[in-house]
């Protein structure tokens, strides 16, 4: 995929303006939007698909991937 069909793409057009709007709400205070994320989450735990459980493994720490 070319770097410039990126960028064309609607569904990436949206979320990007999806967080641009979510940004303007909290006045860009990733402090207040991250407690919003925070209780999104808890509002929907029921769908959420769980992460690995290395997923919080620090980079260092996973196995990096077969050349």
């Amino acid at each position: 995929m070319k770097e410039e069909e990126i960028f064309d793409d609607p569904v990436l057009e949206e979320i990007w303006a999806i967080r641009e709007r979510l940004g303007e709400r909290f006045g860009n205070d990733v402090r207040k939007l991250g407690e919003y994320y925070m209780e999104f989450q808890k509002q929907f735990a029921d769908r959420l698909v769980p992460a690995p459980e290395d997923a919080c493994d620090e980079p260092s720490n996973r196995e990096k991937p077969a050349a």
